[in-house]
């Protein structure tokens, strides 16, 4: 099956204007040529042991609960689920 068409039979059965305006619903990312997708890996969260899985088992898509990519990056660097959250006083 096409990445778009799997897009469009999620997006019916979780049409993304069902969700919040703060939530980050949808493809995340797209891969840079179009191929069909044959292996699809189910998981609530995104870890690296997940990501391991994923290439081990040939994976062509991720379809994960909680998005990777929740919130604007501003900076990309080496590490996995890194977060530092400061608060100015």
């Amino acid at each position: 099956m096409e990445l778009k068409e799997i897009v469009a039979v999620l997006n019916r059965f979780a049409a993304p204007s069902l969700a919040e305006s703060w939530d980050n619903v949808g493809l995340l990312v797209q891969p840079y040529t179009q191929r069909e997708i044959k292996t699809v890996l189910l998981t609530n969260d995104l870890s690296e042991e997940v990501m391991d899985e994923a290439v081990q088992h040939k994976a062509d898509l991720i379809l994960s609960y909680h998005p990777p990519l929740f919130r604007p990056f501003k900076k990309i660097t080496t590490g996995w689920k890194v977060c530092y959250h400061s608060k100015k006083t």
